[in-house]
């Protein structure tokens, strides 16, 4: 997905909904460009990746 805010705006927004929805965050690496978010929820994992693009954010998010 592609998004034209901040990456801290979009890593807020999914930290959020994660905490909201129960998810535990496991590791969270974050750099001047980017940041990656693993959370967990039961035997449910997620990988949120937001990294700078020059025009705008790009979001990937695995589910496993």
């Amino acid at each position: 997905m592609r998004s034209p805010d901040s990456v801290g705006d979009i890593t807020g927004f999914y930290s959020g909904e994660l905490t909201r929805c129960g998810w535990q965050t496991t590791s969270r690496v974050e750099t001047a460009v980017a940041v990656t978010v693993v959370a967990r929820l039961g035997p449910h994992g997620a990988t949120i990746s937001i990294n700078a693009t020059g025009s705008g954010t790009a979001i990937t998010i695995t589910c496993y």
